[in-house]
């Protein structure tokens, strides 16, 4: 990663939630993952990664903030709880 601050997801999105769910499958655990995603370069990506895990079997999915429904990372965090199942 260069020295600059990114937030593209696009290259840790699929080890992440693979490893995410191998985890709660070992506990035992039902989960979903909810993906906040606030319209980066790499969000189309992001998208069509999150759609090939879900049809490979995982509770996956994303929103995608549009700039007019708020940025920053509170706001996100309230929108998840709001959209979890």
């Amino acid at each position: 990663m260069p020295s600059a601050l990114r937030y593209d997801e696009v290259d840790n999105i699929r080890p992440l939630t693979e490893r995410l769910f191998k985890a709660t499958k070992a506990a035992g655990l039902e989960v979903e993952l909810l993906i906040m995603d606030d319209e980066s370069k790499g969000t189309a990506r992001t998208e069509a990664i999150v759609g090939e895990l879900a049809s490979e079997g995982h509770e996956v999915r994303i929103h995608v903030r549009r700039k007019g429904q708020g940025r920053g990372l509170s706001s996100a965090v309230l929108l998840g709880f709001s959209m979890a199942k």
